[in-house]
Order: C-alpha cells, then sequence, then structure tokens
C-alpha cells in the first residue's frame, strides 16, 4: 500500500523546461546540470543557517539521480554524494523523502524498519534522526520533486514534530527558487529561441 504522503499533485517524472519549447527534461537530466552549476554562496548560507536552527551536525541539499544522490551543499560531511543502497538494505532517506509532498520525519532510524539496515545508519555518519523537505523544480505547467534540503543527527529526537518543519519548509522554497534562477541562468535561450547547452562552465560567480 502507498504512504498516504506520496506526491500527488501532479509532479510527472519529466518536465517542459519553458514556454514555446518542446524540450522535456527528466529528473536525471536537470539533477546533472545542476551539479554541473556554480553556487554564488547563497546555498552553502541557508543550510549553514537550517543546521544552526535546528541544533544538527548534518545539513545539505541533496539532488536525488537514478544512479547516485548528489549533495549539491551541505554541512558536516566531506563526500559530495553516495550510491543507493543495496536492494535489501534499507531505503534511501532523501529518495524516500523526495516522493513525497511534505516533509518526511525519521525521528529513529534505528527504530524504523525502512531504513535500521541502511549502511549510512549501521556506519559513519550513522544517520539516527533524519528530516528531508522535498524541492520541487517547476517547469512551464508541469513540475517534479528533484531532492530535499535534509537535516540529520545520530541521536534520535522521537518527539520532533511536524509542526517544527516549517522553518525547514520555507529555506527549501528558499532553495528551489534558487537552484532553479542558476539552472535558468545557465540554460536560456539564446536570440533565435533555441535553448544551448554546455555553459555551465563558462558562468562567472555572481559578486
Amino acid at each position: 500500500m502507498l504512504d498516504d504522503n506520496l506526491q500527488d499533485d501532479g509532479c510527472k517524472p519529466t518536465i517542459r523546461l519553458s514556454r514555446g519549447t518542446d524540450l522535456l527534461l527528466s529528473r536525471d537530466q536537470i539533477v546533472d546540470r545542476l551539479m554541473k552549476a556554480r553556487d554564488d554562496g547563497r546555498l552553502n548560507e541557508i543550510v549553514e543557517e537550517v543546521s544552526e536552527v535546528y541544533d544538527v551536525p548534518i545539513c545539505m541539499v541533496s539532488l536525488v539521480h537514478t544512479k547516485q544522490l548528489h549533495f549539491k551543499v551541505r554541512v558536516g560531511l566531506e563526500t559530495t554524494g553516495c550510491p543507493h543502497p543495496p536492494p535489501g538494505q534499507g531505503f534511501n532517506f532523501c529518495q524516500h523523502a523526495c516522493e513525497r509532498d511534505t516533509p518526511t520525519i525519521v525521528a529513529s532510524a534505528l527504530l524504523d524498519p525502512r531504513f535500521q539496515e541502511n549502511p549510512l545508519v549501521k556506519n559513519p555518519p550513522n544517520i539516527d534522526f533524519y528530516v528531508g523537505a522535498p524541492l520541487k523544480f517547476v517547469g512551464d505547467g508541469s513540475s517534479c520533486y528533484i531532492g530535499t534540503l535534509c537535516i540529520i543527527d545520530s541521536k534520535p529526537r522521537p518527539n520532533f514534530s511536524l509542526d517544527e518543519t516549517v522553518f525547514l519548509k520555507r529555506k527549501a522554497t528558499e532553495v528551489v527558487g534558487i537552484l532553479q534562477e542558476l539552472f535558468e541562468d545557465d540554460h536560456a535561450p539564446n536570440e533565435e529561441g533555441k535553448f544551448e547547452e554546455g555553459k555551465f562552465e563558462e558562468r562567472k560567480d555572481r559578486k
């Protein structure tokens, strides 16, 4: 039986990039391009602020790709991504959260059969507490979830409630706005109305 919080608001696996074009993009294509786009520091400021507000050692903007999980920005982790868990070793936290239209709260992964076999629970960073707010990327008349803004701790928080996710959701909305701006800046139509690729490396940081 599907989770009651599974996305039900019309999100599709592909979205139309912009009005007046037939170009459809998959989530993987969007994630690939966003990982190449340079952040100008605003995303880092958000994860640092969220980490402080919730008093957690780890906070990140994660982008879900079919092949693996990418960390666009993060505090408390050195790695820039991780593979999805092998079959039989639990759900991927962010992929699970990304497929819902409300924040996912895991008060204690060690006690949750969905996640207790996950390698990131059994091994460093030893995730026990996790909350992820989904990031919805919006196109022309369509949208899809591409990742999460999430907080992580190695200690459980059994009393953490949905009411406490209000700030996280607000910051997730800010993250989406920045990601869409970065994407659109680097994938804007040329004078003939055609979309050009490969401009990420040429983009300069904002002052």
